[in-house]
């Protein structure tokens, strides 16, 4: 019953769309399904209300939410729809003026001229529920979005359902523990159905998040939460509360390397393409071994004040997922999610805006560009309020301080775990990150 109200409610929407234009999209695409490789990311949702939870924020301060999201989150999403959930869809141009991260708009598809709309609104990925969408409108709608160069979420509930997102080519599910016709929330319901989807598959869990160990058990590569992020009387705090701090080992070159890293449980991988660097790896090189790569891993690709068009080439050769700039550049626009590194020298060094995924800050160096390992003072960046990754001599017996001190959204360890220069030590890996996550 509830989801026919909706349905008829959405008809009308799109019977007003005949005849309108849309205006030009502005906002830079951003790719999500880039920024939720690895294990356990949260996409923290805005939401007003909903039929079943009733009104969750009486005003929606985009600003003031998207500052306690940002250092955790890896994505955005956005309840757009107004007659049922309270939203606005100029909140999404509204939340890309105060971040980078990829923002999803979660409405109810079921006409092109909503893509449309969702593009020039300056949303990067859509929501897709299968339920609601034939096979060939959901293969449809799916591949006009790509040509515009969003992507889809593909919501379903039902193993019919599952089958359907896979016959139309998607790349990202989400499965929603909650039944949209009794709003009954079985998680579970990811648990049974994410076995019958490829591990290839980005897998999202939707609905049904409460703590920290909701999100480890779902062992998915997002969770998203709106519900109980919105009725929280604190964000930020209920954000940290729900995550840890992910691990980037950096200066990959080798597969068995990168392999004994994915065993212990790295999150990010790093490929050093800085030819001076004793740990370079030619992209060829890189390539292979990310070809090898699950997508629990994210792999990053490091440059040292690089050309632009250089960056991208090695970036399609390769297939990194985001890019790390660890040099003097101030140019940091990219067709992939950024890692922007900075030098510590005794105070928070300016910062390049909003235009990067996340902030890596190391150890000062006038002439090296990190691996130096080389110490940083950690409580010089107590006060930094976005999303920080923190390197400068890390090892396994200092590095559950930095996290206990700053929290960060990750630490970045080169030098710490490696036996000899390029040459990563599988056992000092493995008791680093069981510091972290300690």
């Amino acid at each position: 019953m509830f989801l026919q109200q909706i349905i008829r409610q959405k008809e009308n929407e799109v019977a007003g769309f005949k005849g309108r234009t849309f205006p030009r999209r502005t906002a830079p695409l951003r790719r999500l399904s880039n920024c939720l490789r690895g294990m356990h990311n949260i996409i923290a949702e805005i939401k007003k209300q909903s039929p079943s939870a009733g009104i969750l924020q009486e005003h929606i301060d985009i600003a003031s939410i998207i500052s306690s999201y940002e250092p955790y989150a890896s994505a955005i999403s956005v309840v757009t729809d107004t007659q049922f959930f309270g939203g606005v869809i100029a909140w999404i141009s509204e939340v890309k003026k105060h971040t980078a991260l990829p923002v999803l708009r979660k409405d109810f598809i079921i006409d092109e001229m909503q893509i449309h709309e969702s593009y020039a609104a300056g949303a990067d990925a859509i929501l897709l529920i299968a339920s609601l969408l034939t096979s060939k409108q959901l293969t449809d709608f799916r591949r006009k979005s790509e040509q515009l160069g969003m992507e889809c979420l593909v919501e379903v509930h039902t193993l019919p359902e599952v089958k359907k997102a896979l016959v139309s080519g998607a790349s990202i599910i989400g499965i929603n523990n909650r039944n949209l016709s009794t709003f009954v929330i079985d998680r579970n319901t990811t648990t049974r159905l994410s076995e019958k989807i490829p591990s290839s598959v980005i897998l999202v869990s939707e609905s049904g998040f409460q703590r920290y160990d909701d999100i480890q058990n779902a062992n998915t590569n997002a969770v998203l939460i709106g519900t109980h992020f919105m009725r929280s009387g604190s964000l930020l705090e209920t954000m940290r509360s729900m995550r840890r701090t992910k691990v980037k080992i950096c200066g990959i070159t080798s597969l068995k390397d990168a392999l004994a890293a994915v065993d212990a449980g790295a999150d990010f991988l790093g490929f050093n393409f800085y030819a001076k660097s004793p740990r370079y790896i030619a992209p060829e090189h890189a390539a292979a071994i990310i070809a090898e790569l699950p997508n629990s891993i994210t792999p990053v690709g490091v440059f040292v004040n690089e050309k632009k068009e250089v960056v991208e080439q090695i970036a399609t050769q390769t297939g990194i997922s985001m890019i790390q700039l660890h040099g003097d550049e101030t140019d940091i626009t990219s067709s992939l999610p950024v890692i922007k590194s900075y030098g510590v020298d005794g105070k928070i060094p300016a910062v390049a805006g909003i235009d990067v995924f996340g902030s890596l800050f190391d150890a000062y160096d006038p002439v090296l560009y990190g691996g130096t390992g080389k110490k940083m003072d950690p409580t010089i960046l107590t006060s930094f309020p976005k999303k920080m990754f923190v390197a400068g001599g890390l090892h396994a017996g200092n590095v559950a301080e930095v996290v206990r001190l700053l929290d960060p959204f990750g630490v970045d360890v080169c030098s710490g775990v490696e036996s000899k220069n390029g040459v990563k030590d599988a056992r000092k890996m493995q008791e680093f990150i069981r510091q972290v996550s300690a």
